[in-house]
């Protein structure tokens, strides 16, 4: 349920034509919103069966666990252990003691998926901030603040973008709407607020706070029950983050390039140019039979034409591309005979150094081959794939500075990632510390592809698969394999448009 969200654009939009110079504030709760607790308990009960020779936490998985309240949580456990009042508020002091000491330091809270995404995505609007509300007394505070420090760093969000607001213990409601009023009464708007409990939602949204703050109930774990949903109008339900409900196609940052991965077939051709996407990236081969250069992804010695296969020609498609205002990104795989034919044709054609992006491992075009790039083509981007370079960028700085330097001096100027290489925001920090820019690739669907862009890399390369958006690619051909995809119609909701 990520309509919720749909809503919440919708609702900013409206506020921030209202009022253009205020800054606007959101509030999410952090435990049970932005974070998952459920493993930090059964970390806590574990420890407590290890001390104290019970068996709490015997076949206790995440799934079991269903309210988003720690102290409820463990409360609810130690029943089903059918304690006493007095065992269970003994057990209950020591877990929270160990939790508070910071005993589980390795199991800190993790956030929701693509929660923190979200916040990153308000933050990057103008004059917007992020407000992290927590009731004293429901969580420890150093270990909220140390989950939010820990995890923003790898989303490359600054700590100071957002405020980690306590509410004092207490009447719940009440506290949040002084917090909110008293924020007002600095300057600011608060415009949203979002948690899990259903009673503190249905209190605030009965107050005049509902004019301009749009209530969520949030719940990941459960559905609300039936009867309490329609309760009130002003409120709105929901249980999941989701970025392709938030951010459509039109909203993207145009600081970050977006390469259109694999334009190597007739078909993906004409994808891509019926798009706004601005850099094709291509794979050159040789065709020993005929001598030209051909796009595809694998060679013909690994993987045969097919026999209904048309494939494009290098010099005909860079045409094409730079007539239609293109800029191509050219991917080297095989021999040095390609590599010096591909720098003649674009040296013949006249391409503009800043319309071309060139990306090989060291191996393949060798270092003499990365400075010829430089001195030819020095406006363009010089590329390599850079994840055997992240531990050590990451790990041993001081020779991860090194190597960036030689590599710096071949004339390479981007690192590029796969996805799902470890630490990869603080590996992005690193790389721009040291000068360089980056790319992101490997993504796998629309919501990763998004969760890439707000990194804020230098670009990002997708196969564009994306029929949420209307965009249909069909991949780099590795081994002759494409996407391909089932039309329906579809009834769009006029909230689905726009921002």
């Amino acid at each position: 349920m990520a309509s919720w969200l749909r809503a919440l654009r919708k609702h900013y939009k409206q506020v921030r034509r209202q009022h253009k110079t205020i800054k606007l504030t959101l509030f999410f709760r952090v435990d049970g919103v932005i974070f998952d607790f459920r493993d930090v308990l059964i970390h806590a009960l574990r420890a407590y069966d290890s001390a104290h020779e019970t068996d709490f936490a015997q076949g206790l998985r995440k799934s079991l666990i269903q309210t988003p309240s720690l102290i409820d949580g463990i409360d609810y456990l130690l029943r089903l252990n059918y304690l006493t009042a007095s065992e269970r508020e003994k057990a209950k002091k020591w877990i929270m003691a160990r939790i508070s000491h910071n005993t589980f330091a390795q199991e800190l809270p993790k956030p929701l998926p693509f929660s923190l995404d979200v916040l990153k995505w308000f933050i990057s609007q103008p004059m917007t901030e992020i407000g992290l509300v927590y009731y004293e007394g429901t969580y420890p505070t150093q270990v909220i603040r140390q989950a939010i420090e820990a995890n923003l760093k790898k989303k490359r969000i600054e700590s100071n973008q957002v405020k980690i607001i306590s509410i004092p213990e207490g009447n719940r409601a009440s506290g949040v709407r002084k917090t909110i009023e008293q924020m007002e009464s600095e300057g600011c708007k608060v415009i949203a607020f979002v948690d899990w409990n259903q009673d503190v939602i249905e209190a605030l949204a009965s107050t005049p706070l509902r004019e301009h703050v749009l209530f969520t109930h949030f719940s990941p774990y459960n559905k609300p029950a039936p009867h309490r949903q329609k309760i009130n109008g002003f409120i709105r339900e929901g249980s999941e983050f989701k970025l392709s409900s938030l951010i459509t196609k039109e909203m993207l940052p145009h600081a970050v390039q977006l390469v259109w991965h694999g334009v190597n077939s007739k078909n993906n051709l004409g994808q891509f140019l019926d798009s706004n996407i601005q850099w094709a990236e291509i794979d050159v081969r040789d065709d020993i039979a005929t001598g030209d250069l051909i796009l595809r992804h694998d060679g013909l010695e690994e993987t045969p034409l097919h026999e209904e296969e048309q494939v494009l020609r290098f010099a005909d498609t860079l045409r094409l591309l730079l007539k239609n205002g293109r800029n191509v990104k050219i991917d080297f795989k095989t021999n040095r005979h390609v590599f010096e034919e591909v720098v003649e044709i674009l040296q013949r054609e006249q391409v503009p150094s800043n319309r071309l992006w060139f990306n090989s491992n060291i191996d393949c075009i060798g270092k003499k081959g990365f400075q010829t790039l430089k001195e030819i083509f020095h406006s363009s981007i010089i590329q390599i794939p850079a994840e055997g370079i992240a531990p050590i960028l990451r790990g041993i700085p001081e020779e991860g500075e090194k190597l960036v330097l030689a590599l710096k001096d071949m004339g390479i100027n981007r690192f590029s990632f796969g996805w799902f290489t470890p630490h990869l925001g603080e590996v992005l920090n690193e790389v721009n510390r040291l000068g360089l820019s980056s790319n992101i690739y490997g993504v796998f669907n629309l919501d990763s592809f998004l969760q890439a862009v707000l990194m804020n890399p230098e670009s990002v390369t997708a196969d564009f698969n994306f029929p949420e958006w209307h965009m249909f690619g069909q991949g780099a051909g590795h081994k002759l394999e494409k996407y391909e995809y089932l039309y329906r119609l579809k009834k769009e909701s006029m909230d689905d448009s726009g921002f």
